[in-house]
């Protein structure tokens, strides 16, 4: 084959495969929630985890070692969910959601922080739209207290 055909497939191979990863790499977080890996310091009195409900995205982002360990039906199609995040501090614990919830595929609808005692964000992604809510724990400045909700977006 002459080398233009050859450096054009060559070219066309690379884009395709590049393309591929992307695609893959959509939908996905890179930090999903893995209950056999929580784990939070004891001040946070969490308890054991839980898996998420069906019903919540899995590709929501949650901070290596998150505890969900509660899950409870809301408003008509809305669940929630309730546990604790490990934190270094509030500003990078809030700086993850806000960064991870966008490199997870969710659109940022909504932001809001109360330093340094809590910070609330919305979004919107993968047929769900729901809120996410971080408070600080008096006397545990190593974990945070964590819920969020999810509904079928219409």
């Amino acid at each position: 084959m002459n080398r233009r055909i050859m450096r054009a497939m060559s070219s066309a191979a690379i884009a395709v495969i590049w393309f591929a990863e992307c695609v893959s790499a959509a939908g996905s977080s890179r930090y999903p929630y893995v209950p056999r890996q929580s784990k939070v310091a004891a001040c946070a009195h969490a308890g054991p985890a839980i898996a998420l409900p069906a019903a919540f995205p899995t590709q929501f982002p949650f901070p290596r070692g998150t505890i969900i360990n509660h899950t409870k039906p809301l408003l008509k199609r809305q669940i929630g969910i309730y546990g604790f995040v490990p934190s270094r501090n509030f500003t990078s614990t809030v700086t993850f959601f806000r960064r991870e919830v966008v490199r997870a595929g969710f659109a940022l609808i909504g932001f809001e922080v109360d330093s340094p005692n809590d910070s609330e964000g919305t979004y919107r992604g993968y047929g769900k739209v729901g809120r996410w809510q971080l408070r600080s724990l008096p006397g545990c400045a190593a974990a945070m207290a964590f819920s969020a909700s999810s509904e079928p977006a219409r």
